[in-house]
């Protein structure tokens, strides 16, 4: 699979990492949505907007979003993106120009560490070029991360509809964009999260929705 589509000036800011908690290490589910994802939806991401941008996930396809990154993301990609409801809100639109993703399985709940309420949930999708019937399954696996309990005015917003996705390609020969973020050279990464493993197994345990 390939695109011709690159990211549009804009669109995502390429700088540095600051310290910010999570990177340097693999971030638990617990942070991406109580500290990252409630921020957005807060709006009071603007000290990480830099780190975890805003991407349309219906624009670009899923090999051309690495190109938003500095290598220090290495594996996998983290980034905000807004909800498409479909059909009077009822369904999710998650197709692209030549696919679509999928949902994997069955949500996840995200309990807070201390107090073990639920806030959040995470659901395991996979992507697929073409269409329906006759699609063809990929390497590429998202976690998306809803946020469910929020202190944020109860009032209906456009920022509500964010969700935190974390992109990556379970192929062990899969090369990432090196140097030049669209143009530059490749570099070999791998896949050893247990979550990404069931993503990709051919169980389909939840209705498939109505995509494009």
């Amino acid at each position: 699979m390939s695109s011709s589509v690159a990211p549009e000036e804009g669109d995502a800011v390429r700088v540095n990492v600051s310290r910010l908690p999570g990177f340097g290490f693999s971030p638990t589910d617990e942070l991406l949505v109580s500290y990252y994802l409630k921020n957005k939806i807060e709006g009071t991401d603007s000290h990480f907007r830099h780190v975890i941008p805003e991407i349309d996930v219906c624009k670009y396809e899923p090999c051309d979003i690495p190109a938003f990154f500095p290598e220090v993301h290495g594996k996998e990609w983290f980034f905000f993106s807004r909800l498409d409801y479909k059909y009077n809100g009822t369904r999710c639109n998650r197709a692209t120009d030549q696919g679509f993703y999928k949902i994997t399985g069955m949500d996840r709940k995200i309990r807070a560490e201390e107090s073990k309420a639920v806030i959040g949930k995470k659901r395991i999708l996979t992507f697929y070029e073409g269409r329906l019937p006759k699609s063809k399954k990929t390497n590429w696996v998202v976690h998306e991360y809803n946020l469910t309990e929020t202190k944020v005015s109860s009032k209906p917003t456009k920022q509500m509809n964010f969700v935190l996705w974390r992109l990556k390609n379970m192929s062990a020969s899969y090369k990432k964009p090196k140097g030049d973020p669209i143009h530059g050279e490749l570099a070999d990464t791998g896949a050893t999260s247990e979550d990404y493993q069931a993503a990709v197994s051919d169980v389909i345990a939840e209705p498939v929705e109505q995509l494009g």
